[in-house]
């Protein structure tokens, strides 16, 4: 992370840093309501073990905590 943090130090465009980095060195957002970042997960489950319920859990889980995450 520092290493980004160096990176972004040298350049002058706009970077995407987390919100602990940016505090530690007292940088300031921009555009705070307008900026959004859309990630995609990708899960890969063998066909024979997809409709277990384990998988399913897991499945469930990795959805309801990307619903929850903050928009950045």
């Amino acid at each position: 992370m520092r290493r980004c943090y160096r990176a972004a130090r040298c350049s002058r465009d706009d970077y995407c840093l987390p919100a602990f980095i940016a505090a530690e060195h007292g940088l300031q957002r921009v555009d705070p309501e307008g900026a959004t970042l859309n990630i995609e997960v990708w899960m890969a489950f063998h066909e024979d073990v997809r409709a277990t319920p384990r998988i399913q859990a897991v499945s469930e889980f990795v959805r309801h905590c990307m619903a929850v995450l903050p928009r950045l």
